[in-house]
């Protein structure tokens, strides 16, 4: 198989020796405790540990030594399981991240009080007292730039200064049940550390905020959806002649710069993502799974990846960039299972969470 592999140009011709030192690198380790999103009540966070660890990969679960049994609530994924992610997740923050941005956090009296002395000792310019096993902010993506490998905090200070609350964007939420649209979307606070509070506009628009980073890939400014062929989810019931002209005037709101957003790279550096390209990608919606899957179309700096075997309402939308993309042969080598292309009478029972 490696062998077949490496002539096909989709591995390296030392992926052996890749291997044994990509499965020991990550900056998180297996019993790293950080803060999770409760994706059923996106307006907390929960303490979570590292309990298994695949390179940048990591399987995070809701901490029961931190938690009360009664909080622990009955999603089996987070807290009985684990969910399998990237270290560079958008759900995923350092200890004390939620007391600091008053998010609510559910957690043991114990552990609330370790969040008070490190939002205190932030709050009075000091070094925080973190444990051992906390995650802190230095080993998150957004705290440093891995190419340059220096400190980006200026010019997270600069995005953040001019972000503002009611700027509105499109947005990917990381919490819906297809990624195949983008949302009308709403900055309701400015957050410390480059973090924003996003609101889909709706009837729940406060209550299932979530919070991205400033850098986030899942942000995009507005007209996007509609210039890349990408369906737009919003506050209409009947979203065909939506005109953000028009809607922004309404709000008396204001569209997010154009600049305060990723670009769209030049069709030179997308041509390594032909159509028809084979891969390897994470089922967001069940992201313990990885699927052979195939690159159906470029949109922007989105990529319209399809599932081998499931049908085309099951596409999903990744960023070009995204660590959720491997290429042929990472389940092999890193000797995780991958999906069996499912067939026609299988496709009608699966249910997405």
């Amino acid at each position: 198989m490696a062998e077949r592999l490496v002539k096909c140009k989709t591995l390296l011709a030392n992926w052996e020796e890749e291997r044994q030192i990509a499965l020991v690198e990550g900056r998180f380790k297996v019993g790293t405790r950080l803060e999770l999103l409760d994706r059923q009540a996106s307006d907390s966070v929960r303490p979570a540990r590292v309990i298994q660890q695949l390179g940048r990969r990591i399987c995070v679960r809701v901490s029961s030594q931190d938690v009360d049994t009664k909080d622990l609530g009955d999603d089996s994924a987070q807290t009985k399981t684990g969910i399998w992610c990237d270290e560079s997740w958008e759900l995923i923050f350092p200890v004390g991240w939620g007391k600091q941005n008053g998010w609510k956090v559910v957690a043991n009296t114990q552990y609330l009080q370790h969040c008070e002395q490190i939002t205190s000792a932030l709050a009075q310019g000091r070094k925080p007292e973190y444990m051992p096993f906390d995650a802190m902010p230095e080993i998150f993506a957004w705290y440093k730039n891995e190419e340059e490998g220096a400190s980006t905090e200026k010019n997270l200070q600069q995005n953040k200064a001019e972000w503002e609350v009611g700027m509105k964007f499109e947005c990917l939420d990381p919490l819906n049940e297809t990624f195949l649209e983008l949302k009308v979307a709403t900055c309701i606070e400015i957050l410390k550390d480059g973090y924003l509070k996003v609101g889909f506009d709706g009837p729940d628009m406060e209550t299932e905020a979530i919070p991205f980073h400033c850098t986030s890939p899942y942000l995009f400014p507005i007209h996007y959806a509609k210039k890349y062929g990408i369906k737009l989810d919003g506050p209409l019931d009947d979203m065909r002649n939506f005109c953000w002209e028009k809607y922004i005037k309404q709000c008396q709101g204001s569209a997010a710069p154009d600049d305060l957003f990723d670009k769209v790279p030049s069709p030179n550096e997308m041509e390594e993502f032909k159509i028809g390209s084979k891969l390897e990608a994470t089922d967001q919606c069940e992201s313990n799974l990885i699927c052979p899957a195939t690159v159906r179309a470029v949109r922007g700096r989105l990529l319209q990846i399809h599932f081998d075997g499931w049908g085309n309402d099951y596409d999903q939308l990744f960023d070009y960039r995204s660590r959720d993309l491997f290429p042929l042969g990472w389940c092999e080598m890193y000797g995780y299972k991958l999906e069996i292309p499912q067939n026609d009478e299988l496709l009608s029972a699966r249910k997405k969470k």
